[in-house]
């Protein structure tokens, strides 16, 4: 069984918080753990209300490290968002 799940769209407001909501609903009674992460950012890592209401609701824990990743100016260099995702995803392992 996978071990992670990522929700994207490819417009905002397409529904993407539902669609959390309602995986982490059938997630959180099936497996012992769950979390939530946000891989990339508008600007510094900030209460996000999405990661805030999951984590109230389902108790997750972020992974080590935080539960915000890069910023959105930064993806623009294609290599670094790479190497920062492969890093995230290796030491969570």
């Amino acid at each position: 069984m996978p071990n992670s799940l990522y929700v994207t769209a490819l417009e905002p407001q397409s529904g993407k918080t539902i669609a959390a909501l309602g995986f982490m609903e059938q997630l959180s009674g099936r497996l012992k753990n769950v979390g939530v992460f946000r891989p990339i950012i508008a600007d510094d890592c900030g209460p996000d209300r999405v990661i805030t209401l999951l984590k109230a609701l389902y108790h997750g824990q972020p992974p080590a490290g935080g539960e915000c990743g890069i910023a959105l100016e930064e993806v623009i260099i294609p290599k670094r968002f790479l190497e920062f995702m492969i890093g995230k995803r290796e030491r969570n392992n």
